[in-house]
């Protein structure tokens, strides 16, 4: 079924990746990795953090910036949802904090890969991972169109 409704909506799909969405999300989503990348960097080097609770620290306050940009320019939604959209948006956003947390730990840890460029990595890697779980969270209705197509 699932596979239907992907031969069903591909050019949706096509459409989604090439859209003004998707080129917002890179962009702010750039400006985010920026900010949080310099706050790893200056928390670990200059404040003496180790650099796992230094990446804590900046993806919260960092996904607080996404989630701004996100909602009032990429998917420029209702602001009376605000605080429900936020809540939405970190639920979705712990699934990649723990992916990018984990993948920290395995290329610094295991492949001994310098924290910077472990950073810059996994950011790469949840690229669309994010995008694809914050376009659902943020109420665009592919979910929604799946879930009726299998009725």
């Amino acid at each position: 079924m699932l596979l239907k409704w992907f031969q069903k909506n591909f050019k949706q799909f096509c459409l989604l990746l090439s859209g003004k969405q998707l080129r917002r999300f890179v962009f702010f989503g750039l400006i985010c990795n920026i900010l949080g990348v310099t706050s790893v960097y200056v928390l670990t080097e200059y404040f003496n953090i180790h650099y796992l609770l230094s990446l804590i620290i900046a993806l919260i306050y960092v996904n607080f910036i996404g989630f701004c940009f996100n909602k009032f320019y990429t998917f420029n939604t209702d602001k009376k949802f605000f605080l429900r959209e936020l809540l939405k948006y970190y639920n979705v956003m712990l699934s990649g904090f723990l992916l990018n947390l984990f993948g920290m730990f395995i290329l610094v840890e295991i492949f001994k890969i310098w924290y910077m460029a472990a950073a810059l990595i996994v950011t790469a890697v949840l690229l669309f991972f994010n995008f694809f779980f914050v376009l659902l969270d943020f109420n665009i209705n592919l979910l929604n169109d799946y879930l009726l197509s299998l009725k």
